[in-house]
């Protein structure tokens, strides 16, 4: 597409403004590729056309500003001073003719500069008197409470972790494996071992723990209420974890396909979301195919130009 658009641009019967509208849009597509991977000839085509649109911008510039004239010194002073006065409260009267254009000038950034500061300064003032009143605030007994039995939470969670994982590296530890195939067997556990330690997954290390036969039903049976209680609290925290996952994979699938949040997602139905997807994505392809073949011709350009306005002017 990017390319019928710069064979279209050399083409006899466009108008200057058709041609701004290619170069708008031969940018428009190419930037997001670009973006994603390295295309030097794609790149070269942008470099390209971006001189063009700025020697474009020039000229009009250029023509603005001998368009945009001031019937006289005395009109600009005028203007310069009607804003300064609105900008201070003070009269128009208060204001000289000798006061030059560039002088008015000068006034009108002294002021702005001074009521930024005094902006800044009265945000400055708010936020230290935040900062004041959050750290005079005092926590409650609640909440205190709340601190501390998370706080007993979490080092339930990683004293659990670290005790199942050290059984497990004791009785994993390839180095005093004498035979070659066990030991490359217990190498590709401990690794299994190491990374589900590192990401404090208790369940994983409980799983190999069982298949290794290193617990059983009746030593589960005589854990400890202590000890029974940290797995609990930190399989719970795990539980809550991939809830979590889930559901922001279900959210992202949603919102990806357009589909109504309230939509209960199943291998079924979203399978046939993606089938819809497949099938709008070949419709668009031929679509843009009759598109590509139409470009040929200066009368399908500009038709096609002026179907395309919209896009990079919505409004």
């Amino acid at each position: 597409m990017i390319y019928r658009l710069d064979e279209a641009f050399d083409k006899k019967g466009l108008s200057k403004a058709e041609r701004s509208q290619l170069v708008d849009l031969i940018i428009y597509l190419a930037e997001p590729i670009l973006a994603e991977r390295e295309d030097e000839p794609l790149a070269d085509l942008v470099d390209k056309y971006q001189a063009e649109m700025e020697q474009t911008h020039a000229e009009q510039t250029y023509a603005d500003q001998n368009q945009i004239t001031l019937d006289s010194d005395e009109t600009e002073q005028w203007y310069l001073k009607t804003l300064l006065a609105e900008m201070t409260g003070t009269d128009l009267a208060d204001y000289e003719n000798n006061h030059s254009p560039e002088e008015l000038m000068r006034l009108i950034q002294e002021h702005l500069a001074a009521s930024d500061a005094a902006v800044e300064a009265q945000m400055e003032a708010r936020r230290a008197a935040q900062a004041a009143r959050q750290s005079k605030r005092k926590k409650t007994a609640k909440q205190m409470e709340k601190e501390a039995r998370l706080q007993a939470e979490a080092q339930a969670v990683k004293q659990s972790i670290r005790e199942v994982y050290r059984k497990l590296a004791s009785a994993l530890h390839p180095d005093r494996e004498p035979d070659p195939i066990e030991r490359a067997r217990k190498t590709d556990l401990m690794q299994r071992a190491n990374q589900a330690y590192e990401h404090n997954n208790l369940y994983q290390l409980l799983e190999m723990q069982i298949q290794l036969a290193r617990v059983d039903q009746s030593a589960l049976g005589q854990l400890s209420d202590e000890r029974l209680q940290r797995f609990i609290i930190t399989l719970k925290a795990e539980l809550k974890s991939l809830t979590s996952e889930v559901q922001q994979a279900a959210f992202n699938f949603h919102h990806t396909y357009g589909i109504d949040p309230a939509e209960r997602l199943t291998p079924t139905t979203a399978l046939r979301f993606l089938a819809r997807e497949v099938l709008a994505a070949k419709r668009q392809a031929l679509s843009l195919e009759q598109d590509l073949a139409g470009l040929r011709d200066v009368k399908a350009v500009k038709s096609w130009l002026r179907a395309m306005q919209g896009l990079l002017n919505p409004w």
